[in-house]
């Protein structure tokens, strides 16, 4: 057995670091790791399922006004305390990766200050290669982009991707493993709407960066907050494939898309990836601090 699924079976790890959950279906024995993707199937069928009703909800009930958006607010919080019930009565734990206390109180919004200032970051610095060009907008359906352009994404793509995908697969191969497959697996599911660039982008900007802070906190909400940062930020502050927002936004007339992300974005824009590569570098060494710490202590 690895060293770090001993840790994890004696849960040594600190209150606040990141664990998998070691009881219940993923505790060890006999058909350990089919038992474990199996239960990843049906927990990610669950996340999946309530993204759909949360987007269409309102559709196929013929919801208008302001009840339009109830299914959309309503059904990532039941998704959530379902997921939570699930993990209690088959992984025979708390759901600590949704405890509810004073650090969610801080990493929330620290987390939506994080990504909103990362995609701002990426494309001030196309701004500052003149590959973009922003003018002032009208600011409407702000609350339609935060609920059905941030919101939903951001609770339902990080229960699904971090809080299933990455937590089982660092269960099964450690956590190194789990972040590098669970961001292939992100990118792979934007595929149908990215480039391969784009699709690249998408591993590192959002699948890793996401997956390190839910590993440096051992909760969702600093990934969940940094998530609805970056996707409110992109498309309703900074207007960028939105024309209703704060700004608009629009990539420089013949610049290669390559440079400029096209019409996926400035997160897709290779000077965009190479500084998103060394904002997760960062990310890992802290990430991973606290094993090297016990690594030199034990020398």
């Amino acid at each position: 057995m690895p060293p770090l699924e001993n840790k994890f079976e004696q849960g040594s790890f600190d209150r606040g670091s990141f664990n998998p959950g070691s009881s219940g279906v993923l505790a060890c024995g006999r058909f350990l790791t089919l038992r474990a993707l199996l239960w990843a199937v049906l927990l990610f069928a669950v996340a999946l399922a309530f993204f759909f009703g949360s987007v269409f909800g309102a559709r196929w009930m013929g919801l208008r006004g302001h009840w339009f958006y109830a299914p959309a607010i309503v059904l990532p919080l039941i998704a959530c305390l379902i997921y939570a019930a699930l993990v209690r009565g088959f992984e025979r734990r708390a759901p600590w990766e949704f405890r509810i206390g004073v650090p969610m109180l801080a990493e929330l919004p620290g987390g939506f200050v994080f990504g909103g200032a990362l995609i701002t970051a990426m494309w001030l610095i196309l701004c500052g290669l003149g590959l973009y060009g922003a003018h002032r907008g009208v600011w409407t359906h702000w609350f339609s982009d935060l609920v059905f352009g941030a919101y939903i994404s951001a609770v339902l793509e990080e229960l699904a991707f971090r809080g299933v995908v990455l937590r089982i697969f660092s269960r099964l191969w450690g956590v190194r493993a789990g972040l590098v497959l669970s961001s292939i697996l992100f990118g792979v599911a934007h595929f149908s709407h990215a480039s391969w660039l784009a699709m690249l982008a998408i591993i590192l900007n959002a699948g890793l960066a996401m997956g390190l802070l839910y590993v440096m906190t051992g909760r969702l909400w600093m990934s969940i907050g940094a998530h609805l940062g970056f996707d409110f930020v992109e498309s309703s502050v900074l207007g960028i494939g939105s024309h209703h927002g704060l700004l608009v936004n629009t990539p420089k007339a013949g610049a290669a898309a390559w440079l400029t992300g096209g019409t996926f974005g400035p997160d897709a824009a290779v000077p965009a990836i190479v500084f998103g590569l060394a904002v997760n570098i960062v990310l890992w060494r802290l990430a991973f601090r606290r094993e090297r710490a016990g690594v030199a202590a034990g020398a």
